[in-house]
This record gives C-alpha cells, structure tokens and sequence, in this order.
C-alpha cells in the first residue's frame, strides 16, 4: 500500500514485494484492502502525508474482515486474558488469591 500511494506502478509494487504474479497480487490485494491496487493508487493519500510515517503503518494497516476486530468475542477473551494475567501476578506478589 505504501509503495501504491508513493506513486509506484501496480507492476513494479508487485515485483518489490515478491510476488511473481499480477493477477494473484491483485486478487490478494482486492481481497484485503476492498479496492483494486489501481483504484487504491489513483485515491488521494493527503492524510497519510500529514501523519508520521509509524501513525500511517498502522491506520492504515488492512483489516480482513473488520468486524472481528470489534466482535464482543474477542473483547471477552481480552478481557479474560486480562483476568487472568493479574490473577498470576497476584500469585507471584503472594496475593495467593483471584482477582
């Protein structure tokens, strides 16, 4: 993507990253960012030249399918997890108890 919204032709962005195939680099990338890589590349990228270059990586960073990035399902095992990590931290300290 970044070397897209830099100005490199689809073909050449393809070689860099080491796919030997245009049509599959293609179908990979329809598939990940929503858009062809010649529609991504004609998009106007103003925002991402006004944000640092580590902010533009990771808004900008695809999603396969963004409703799991949301889904209460994995919240709960972040939160789990999370309940899990003090829970042996506790133990460690000599809390010796759950949270």
């Amino acid at each position: 993507m970044a070397l897209l919204r830099a100005g490199m032709s689809v073909t050449d962005a393809c070689m860099e990253v080491g796919c030997t195939s245009l049509g599959s680099f293609s179908s990979r990338f329809t598939e990940v960012v929503g858009v062809t890589p010649s529609a991504y590349r004609a998009r106007e990228h103003d925002a991402v030249l006004a944000m640092p270059a580590c902010v533009a990586k990771v808004q900008t960073r695809p999603i396969r399918d963004p409703s799991v990035r949301d889904s209460p399902v994995k919240e709960l095992s972040v939160k789990a997890s999370s309940i899990k990590d003090q829970s042996i931290r506790n133990e460690e300290a000599g809390g010796g108890g759950a949270v």
